[in-house]
């Protein structure tokens, strides 16, 4: 993804549409210019670029410069983004009040689909920085992205647990961190994190490709989650302490899952 896209993306999550961020990064770019040149440039329909430049002007983010014809600048970003900021944190928690009034019903027990790789993350960051006491994950990818998000739990006193099946990160902070012997050549990214034991993620998908998952508070599936990555620790201690054969024949099952 280009730089330029990346910040296509952030607009819209500043709830930009699709065509106010294309029409705000090419004022931003080219400088002084009308809606008909953006249009021209850009290929868009001329109605929807002057309905794009209305709505930005309203949002203070572009300033009208006459002319022969309506010419458009943006704003300093500085100034335009760190207001924006203010009135969506001002917004967000008078949405969060007004729901806590309402009494809105919680429901615990739905299974959340998460599809794609940036669903996820949010999920985890959510996960990790809602957490007041424990924190168990399992990785079988890089979870160096997390870095920032672990250390402020850390920092609040929360305990954490990181199984991982690749070669740990170096850490400068608090964290159980347990590893495999050697790294497991997987071309399966998978992450289980649990906290507080109070909700849980699963997700998977192959490196490289996006990935999906599932999110929950149901009881169950947090508990299966947990079960999971305190088995797969308990395993890794026993064979640092008494070998790799400690997982022989005798103690494997011959299941299909075992020769997958």
């Amino acid at each position: 993804m280009s730089k330029y896209e990346r910040t296509e993306k952030e607009l819209i999550k500043l709830g930009f549409t699709e065509i106010e961020a294309q029409v705000y990064l090419h004022i931003a770019e080219n400088g002084l210019c009308n809606g008909s040149q953006i249009a021209r440039s850009k290929g868009l329909a001329r109605t929807s670029v002057y309905t794009a430049l209305e709505q930005l002007y309203n949002r203070n983010v572009i300033d009208q410069v006459s002319g022969d014809s309506v010419s458009y600048v943006i704003r300093d970003p500085e100034t335009v983004f760190p207001a924006i900021e203010r009135e969506m944190e001002a917004a967000s928690h008078s949405i969060q009040k007004s729901l806590k009034d309402l009494k809105v019903r919680g429901t615990p027990s739905l299974f959340r689909n998460l599809n794609n790789r940036e669903l996820v993350d949010r999920r985890i960051r959510e996960l990790i920085c809602g957490a007041e006491i424990e924190i168990y994950i399992n990785a079988t990818s890089d979870f160096a992205v997390f870095h920032e998000d672990l250390k402020a739990a850390t920092d609040r006193g929360v305990k954490i647990w990181l199984m991982s099946f690749e070669t740990p990160f170096p850490l400068e902070f608090p964290i159980t961190c347990i590893s495999v012997n050697e790294p497991v050549n997987c071309d399966i990214t998978r992450y289980m994190v649990v906290a507080d034991m109070r909700a849980a993620i699963l997700a998977d998908g192959k490196k490289e490709q996006d990935i999906s998952g599932t999110y929950s508070e149901n009881p169950l599936f947090v508990s299966v989650i947990a079960e999971h990555i305190h088995h797969d620790i308990y395993l890794i201690k026993l064979q640092s302490k008494y070998g790799p054969e400690l997982i022989n024949d005798e103690i494997l099952c011959g299941t299909i899952l075992e020769r997958e």
